[in-house]
């Protein structure tokens, strides 16, 4: 209450008090709150919104009828005349030397809370992931949007005196972009009206200079309304407070008003403290920031319904009507993965999402080596992996040869007699033709984007990395055998004589079975105990000694991890954990692979 009561003394306050009792009598009008603090950079980092009115026993910004403002003194900038749809850039940054962000929880926000705009062909939204400044320049340069919506990490730096944005580079890696740089890229778009930040500090000023913020900085470059953040603000409590500031402006609410309602949200939430950090700086007269030269539509024409679960498989058409239109690319990625595709060649994938599991074994694992040190891996990428290895079918489709033992058991039996070198002859060969992706996968990868696992085009199929492989084996079990405790000679072929301790007996069938003989994990995935070793991309090595994020193993080696043991293997040798290393110019009856498809998204 300090800080109102210093504001709001004398005449200030009985001026207030008359206009708040002529809005009450109006019923139909409201009072807007301007702070004008351009001539006073130390009161510019002041937290404005926090004015509690001890009268009313309320915080002022809290209402739409009364919402806080705060303008620079730049002269207003007119409504800008616009034909539908509203186009809305949404530029999405999770480095991976940062904590990632729930990108997707981010975007299905957004999706719900603007359904009715979409709906009616008011709003269409494209992203970009893993932005970098080129990539915002370009798609500026090639696009009119009137929304700028940026999502990730932001702050102020001290010593430099100014705001930052962080930005990844082609390698994923964090690139701390200044407010002035941003100013400028966004500063010859003037369709662009309203600039969200939904980062940590974005609102942040100099104590010296009240330009020196990013959002002060757009202020002043002509975008007339920027939101952003004071302070460092909870993923929870940044995606509230998108939801329903969105929500808000889908309702007719001016810019001023739908902040206030989206601080009411926050307010709502166990951290009620952070309702106070979103923050409003405005140039435009009356928050009107366009001038719709369509017809506008009735409230009956608008409505929609969407209480529909958009998160579910068997999709609403509705639902669906709203997720073709969000679109999130890199330059060219939607952020919805189809579940499974399979190639031209008949090689079918599943998608696995990103996510975090614990690597190797606990010391008490029955059969447990020396070298499978648990520690807790993260991988911040989802992919698609090949729900079988590779079939004698396939291999001799592409290479026009069958180097394998066991051919009588025909072409659905995995390819053996294969080195860890034939496999890339086969992996080079298959992407050389790109025509081999169908056509719903391909428009979602990544252009040129590095994979940093591995250092390769992330359009390319490749082999998994040995983490890859076993959080893919586990889909979630943290048992010996992704199936439980035991191996049954039923959902595997490996030689049941010698099964895990404890466990009964089973076959021993003495060669390679046809995939899909047994039933699969839960991720959809067949084979991944026994019938053949499968070849990883990376060098063998030790494990880390802590947590890791999307591990690649060493540099260099002479040996090539294998995993998933054989049908000359006893259990033992086919669990999750269990790690095998061979020269990767050797060829033998028991060794396959199975492949990968990086596509970028990112957790």
């Amino acid at each position: 209450g300090k800080l109102f009561e210093a504001v709001f003394s004398d005449n200030v306050l009985e001026c207030y008090r008359k206009s708040l009792n002529f809005m009450r009598e109006s019923q139909d009008k409201g009072l807007r709150l301007k702070l004008m603090l351009h001539n006073a950079a130390e009161l510019a980092d002041m937290p404005w919104e926090f004015l509690f009115d001890s009268g009313e026993n309320r915080f002022i910004a809290q209402s739409h009828h009364t919402p806080v403002v705060r303008y620079t003194g730049l002269p207003e900038i007119p409504p800008f005349p616009v034909k539908l749809p509203l186009r809305m850039l949404v530029a999405i940054s999770s480095p991976a030397d940062y904590p990632p962000l729930d990108v997707e929880g981010e975007i299905s926000r957004l999706r719900q809370a603007l359904a009715p705009l979409i709906k009616t062909g008011r709003v269409k939204v494209k992203g970009l992931m893993h932005v970098t400044f080129r990539a915002i320049q370009r798609i500026l340069r090639k696009e009119t949007f009137h929304i700028f919506h940026f999502i990730g990490h932001g702050g102020f730096d001290a010593k430099s005196n100014e705001g930052v944005l962080v930005m990844e580079d082609e390698q994923r890696r964090s690139v701390t972009v200044g407010a002035d740089r941003i100013g400028a890229l966004l500063h010859d778009h003037r369709s662009l009206r309203l600039a969200v930040l939904n980062c940590c500090e974005g609102a942040r000023v100099s104590l010296t200079d009240p330009f020196a913020g990013v959002a002060t900085a757009l202020i002043q470059q002509g975008i007339p309304a920027v939101a952003a953040m004071q302070f460092p603000i909870s993923d929870d409590a940044a995606k509230e407070f998108a939801d329903e500031f969105y929500a808000a402006l889908t309702d007719g609410f001016p810019a001023d008003a739908a902040m206030a309602e989206a601080r009411k949200a926050v307010f709502g939430m166990p951290n009620d403290a952070e309702w106070g950090t979103p923050v409003l700086y405005m140039r435009s007269a009356d928050g009107m920031l366009f001038k719709f030269e369509d017809e506008v539509l009735s409230d009956k024409d608008t409505e929609i319904d969407i209480s529909e679960d958009m998160e579910d498989e068997e999709e609403t058409e509705s639902s669906e009507d709203v997720k073709s239109v969000i679109e999130v690319v890199s330059p060219e990625i939607k952020i919805e993965q189809p579940k499974r595709f399979t190639n031209s060649i008949g090689m079918e994938f599943v998608w696995i999402p990103p996510g975090e599991f614990m690597m190797g074994s606990p010391e008490g694992e029955p059969g447990r080596y020396d070298n499978e040190r648990l520690h807790r891996v993260k991988l911040i990428r989802g992919f698609y992996i090949q729900t079988t290895p590779v079939t004698q079918g396939q291999w001799k489709a592409l290479m026009k040869n069958n180097p394998s033992r066991f051919k009588d058991g025909g072409d659905d039996c995995p390819v053996e007699m294969v080195s860890w070198n034939d496999a890339q002859e086969f992996i080079k060969k298959l992407n050389l033709d790109s025509a081999r992706l169908p056509s719903e996968v391909e428009t979602r990868l990544p252009v040129g984007e590095l994979s940093p696992a591995v250092g390769e085009r992330s359009r390319t199929y490749r082999l998994p990395t040995e983490a890859e492989w076993e959080y893919a084996c586990r889909a979630g079990t943290d048992t010996p055998f992704c199936f439980g405790r035991c191996l049954s000679t039923d959902e595997a072929n490996y030689d049941g004589n010698y099964p895990l301790k404890g466990c009964p007996k089973g076959k021993y069938r003495e060669k390679t079975t046809p995939v899909k003989t047994f039933p699969p994990n839960d991720w959809g995935l067949y084979d991944m105990h026994g019938n053949v070793w499968e070849w990883c991309q990376d060098w063998y090595g030790d494990y880390p000694s802590g947590a890791v994020t999307d591990p690649a193993g060493p540099d260099s080696g002479s040996n090539r991890v294998g995993r998933g043991g054989s049908w000359l293997n006893v259990a033992r040798l086919c669990r999750s954990a269990r790690r095998s290393r061979d020269s990767p110019g050797l060829r033998y009856n028991y060794l396959g692979f199975r492949l990968l498809l990086p596509i970028g998204q990112q957790r």
